[in-house]
């Protein structure tokens, strides 16, 4: 007898919740040991976010501010509520917010199972696609940052905004409509790399809902959208302005984006080799030119057979579409980093899981218990690589300790050792690796200004000047650089160079203004120099 419409819905709504069951041991079980992961106070920003936040207490005032001002750099309004909440539950114990983004995690996991059946109509192969993005590797740094709740707050609600709009896409509610562009804007409010949602609309009723395909309702999202973008924009402007371009000039930076990518590529199907930092070079013009030819190779390739490979067309669509705002196509400091993978990462999950599956259907005398065993395989495959590199996030020596063997001598992987011997205390070692990156050709403002606390620790005062001076030099927003100056020049005997210094700094950054030693400290100096 073959079964009704009505009985297989009802067999899908059962088996739902054991899926999804499935899903949360597996994000549990890959991500659980990150609860004993403590802030990272350098080079991942998890002090800026919560430790060193002056914002993250829960009131009328913050609210109002991080709704209504750009802060650090940025406008993720509601990243700092959702930090904030959790500063409210947890006080700043860490347990608590790598807790909230590992049921982010599953939570969108979960979402994009939901995805997936609407898109396949097969809740095995929806759980297997799923599974395999929740496991794969290149979502360690996301799940396991506290900092980057913005990627996985704004990962939800992307989700829940595409979601929605499948709704809308095969049954024309308007609601459905209505609830995937408030989803949307909420999503651009955690973080704006969502901002390509529109595109990736298109590209969705282009592949799956063809006579559906329409331009205009995607209006009200792209103008969402560019108000995003220009929210982005307006609050990095100086920062952009500052930094450049990361290869220098256009051309150089778009060769280097053309490797990132290929890397990209290979990295969701072998992420053997992923690193907490990665640097480039400028590319010669033969490796920059054989890999420009093999990237549109590879484009061409999937355009022009797009009907005879559909699924792997709406994959690297998708995929190049969602890396755009992360492109470094305008200026940035960061050229390539896993958590960038959130999103595009998602259907390379859903084609890989359709290949395998189809070629398994494919093998008619295949036993049916090996149809299970080998998607479970490929999924512990990744699973396996992902908690072994959540276990390296442990211990933030041994993880830097991946990019020092790729880059001896880099100056940001030097500053970030000698940053972890100095908070562990060893700061004979982290002034050897403060040095190193010294040595460079970066002039690395904050490895100046570090050593310049130790010499000033040490009492060696006239060194620790000239430190900080250096620090300024090569980072003028370095604000606490100007402080430690003034610090110095305060224990020399210097007032009025101390108070000029100090006052620097609070221009630079209004919120030290709430420093109550430090306005007490500016305020005995102004009355001691009779100002």
């Amino acid at each position: 007898m073959v079964p009704s419409s009505s009985m297989r819905s009802i067999a899908s709504r059962l088996s739902a919740p054991f899926y999804l069951s499935a899903l949360c041991f597996l994000v549990l079980f890959l991500y659980g040991p990150s609860l004993k992961i403590g802030f990272f106070s350098s080079g991942f920003d998890d002090n800026v976010y919560v430790t060193e936040n002056r914002r993250l207490a829960l009131n009328r005032e913050n609210l109002y501010f991080l709704f209504t001002h750009f802060f650090n750099g940025d406008y993720l309004p509601l990243t700092y509520l959702s930090l904030s909440l959790d500063h409210l539950i947890w006080g700043l114990n860490p347990f608590g917010y790598h807790l909230t983004n590992i049921l982010l995690h599953f939570i969108n996991a979960s979402l994009l199972y939901f995805c997936f059946i609407a898109i396949t109509r097969r809740q095995a192969l929806g759980l297997f696609a799923a599974a395999l993005w929740a496991a794969h590797p290149v979502n360690v740094e996301a799940v396991v940052l506290v900092a980057q709740r913005k990627t996985l707050l704004a990962g939800c609600f992307f989700l829940l905004a595409f979601f929605r709009y499948q709704k809308f896409s095969s049954s024309n509610d308007p609601a459905a409509y209505v609830q995937s562009l408030f989803f949307f804007v909420l999503s651009l409010l955690a973080k704006s790399t969502g901002v390509i949602l529109p595109f990736l609309l298109l590209l969705y009723e282009y592949r799956f809902h063809r006579p559906q395909w329409s331009l205009s309702n995607k209006i009200p999202f792209l103008l969402v959208g560019l108000a995003g973008a220009a929210l982005t924009v307006a609050s990095k402007w100086s920062d952009w302005g500052a930094k450049g371009l990361y290869g220098g000039d256009l051309f150089t930076t778009s060769m280097i984006m053309v490797q990132v990518y290929i890397e990209y590529l290979v990295g969701l199907a072998l992420p053997y080799s992923l690193l907490p930092y990665y640097a480039y070079g400028s590319p010669s013009p033969l490796q920059g030119g054989l890999l420009t030819l093999g990237l549109a190779f590879l484009i061409g390739f999937t355009v022009y057979f797009r009907k005879e490979f559909p699924d792997f067309f709406f994959f690297i669509a998708w995929f190049f579409i969602a890396l755009i705002p992360v492109s470094n196509l305008v200026p940035g400091a960061t050229i390539r980093a896993d958590r960038f993978l959130y999103i595009p990462s998602m259907t390379f999950a859903l084609w890989l899981a359709q290949v395998v599956v189809t070629g398994l259907e494919g093998i008619r005398r295949l036993h049916p218990n090996l149809r299970q065993i080998m998607p479970a395989l490929i999924i512990f495959s990744y699973g396996y690589i992902s908690a072994d590199y959540v276990r390296d996030w442990l211990n933030p020596l041994i993880l830097w300790e991946r990019s020092l063997r790729r880059y001896p001598n880099h100056p940001v992987v030097l500053h970030e050792i000698g940053a972890i011997w100095h908070k562990l205390g060893d700061k004979n070692r982290a002034l050897d690796y403060y040095r190193r990156t010294m040595q460079s050709d970066l002039c690395y403002g904050v490895s100046y200004n570090n050593a310049g606390v130790i010499y000033y620790e040490r009492k060696s005062y006239a060194a620790a000047q000239d430190l900080f001076r250096k620090a300024i030099e090569c980072e003028p927003k370095i604000i606490q650089a100007y402080v430690n100056l003034g610090l110095t020049y305060l224990t020399l005997g210097k007032e009025k160079d101390a108070l000029a210094y100090i006052e620097k700094a609070t221009a630079l950054d209004p919120e030290l203004k709430k420093d109550a030693k430090l306005i007490a400290l500016m305020d005995r100096l102004r009355r001691e120099l009779g100002e």
